[in-house]
């Protein structure tokens, strides 16, 4: 009625505390859903919960590194060179101009 709500978040900190949160988050995972599907349905979602598990365990190349013939990342046998009539300078904008830059705590 009053479209308000009071929350308390605690975060573990002792180790009892922490195993405890654990136990509580693996038994809601681990309950059977509320509301009972079809044959069909369940057999979809396992469907999809498999190839989903499956696009986990493959890993993708990553696309910063290219592998040379043996598989090893051909990152050391590159070399940066630099033109010497290049510029070196780069301007980079912020979006602090006109305010005061607070102090973060340490």
């Amino acid at each position: 009625k009053k479209n308000c709500v009071s929350m308390c978040i605690e975060r573990p900190v002792s180790g009892k505390a922490k195993e405890w949160a654990d136990d509580a988050i693996n038994a809601s995972q681990m309950q059977p859903p509320s509301v009972a599907m079809a044959s069909d349905v369940r057999e979809i979602a396992a469907r999809q919960q498999q190839k989903m598990m499956e696009a986990m365990e493959t890993k993708k190349p990553g696309i910063m590194k290219k592998s040379d013939s043996k598989g090893r990342g051909s990152d050391a046998l590159k070399i940066v060179k630099i033109a010497p009539g290049e510029k070196h300078d780069v301007i980079i904008a912020s979006d602090n101009e006109g305010k005061q830059l607070r102090r973060v705590k340490e």
